[in-house]
């Protein structure tokens, strides 16, 4: 049996130890949501490392248990989630960032189904949310809602999570 040189190379870089170093994730300073992959300057994946580099120190941060913590940016009106040294939930706060065709928070109901894959969709007392295949969770306040209306309006997108929820 003749061993491949190229895979031999492989196999040697497993036996050190060695690991391929992870992507730097280019932080974009705009305003857009890319679904799936960021809000604005912080993406999935990224390291904290990445995540202090790109935009600084959090304004807040709260521990959920274990190796996860909720980070508030809010000059950049930005949430996150960090899990074990990941940014794995990205969620504007306000308006102020929007995909490329429009939809962002305070957008209508109707302007999520044209711009995302199928969904499933769940009613949960009032609260509607649409998870997507890339795990992007759109919340819309329905009929009973409990959101006030100053909040997010009746029909309206109140969150945009990317990494939101599990297909």
């Amino acid at each position: 049996m003749r061993i491949q040189p190229a895979l031999v190379i492989l196999v040697a870089g497993c036996a050190t130890g060695t690991s391929a170093p992870v992507p730097v994730i280019p932080a974009i300073h705009d305003h857009t949501i890319v679904i799936g992959q960021r809000v604005g300057p912080i993406s999935l994946g990224m390291s904290e490392s990445q995540l202090a580099d790109a935009v600084g120190k959090p304004t807040t941060e709260q521990s959920y248990g274990g190796n996860r913590r909720g980070l508030t940016f809010t000059e950049l009106k930005i949430h996150t989630v960090v899990d074990t040294g990941r940014v794995v939930f990205v969620s504007p706060l306000d308006a102020s960032y929007t995909t490329t065709t429009g939809l962002r928070v305070g957008a209508r109901e109707e302007d999520v189904r044209p711009v995302l894959a199928p969904a499933s969709r769940r009613d949960r007392n009032g609260t509607i949310s649409y998870c997507f295949a890339d795990r992007t969770l759109v919340t819309v306040s329905g009929e009973g809602a409990s959101m006030p209306a100053n909040v997010c309006a009746r029909g309206q997108v109140c969150d945009i999570a990317i990494g939101g929820c599990e297909p």
